[in-house]
C-alpha cells in the first residue's frame, strides 16, 4: 500500500485491514504516515516508560540509512542504484554490526 505525502493514519488505518495489514502501535489518526513511519513519533506506551534507548537506536539506524545513501555504493533503482533491497539492507548490517555509523546528533 502507498500513501502519498501528508496522508494521515486517520484516513488509512480503517483500509489497512482490507489488505491484510494493522496501523502501527501508537498511530493516531491526527500523525502523518510519513513522519511517524520514519521515526518521527512515538506511542504513549514508549512515552509513558520514557523509552530513550529506542529513540537513540532510531537515530541511529536513521544515521546509518543516510550514509549508505550518501556513500551512493548501494542504491536501489528507485535512487537511481541498481541494488536490491537485499544488498541495501545487507550494507545497512554490515554498518550497524561494525558500529561505523558516523552519527551527527
Amino acid at each position: 500500500m502507498r500513501v502519498g505525502a501528508g496522508v494521515k493514519w486517520g484516513s488509512v488505518a480503517p483500509q489497512l485491514s482490507e489488505h491484510g495489514l494493522a496501523a502501527l502501535h501508537g498511530s493516531s489518526p491526527d500523525v502523518g504516515v510519513a513522519g511517524y513511519s520514519l521515526g518521527g513519533g512515538m506511542g504513549w506506551l514508549g512515552r509513558k516508560h520514557s523509552e530513550s534507548k529506542a529513540t537513540a537506536a532510531a537515530g541511529f539506524i536513521h544515521a546509518a540509512v543516510q550514509q549508505v545513501i550518501a556513500e551512493a555504493r548501494h542504491l536501489t533503482r528507485d535512487l537511481g542504484g541498481t541494488a536490491s533491497t537485499s544488498e541495501v539492507g545487507q550494507a545497512l548490517v554490515e554498518l550497524i554490526e561494525g558500529e561505523t555509523v558516523e552519527q551527527a546528533l
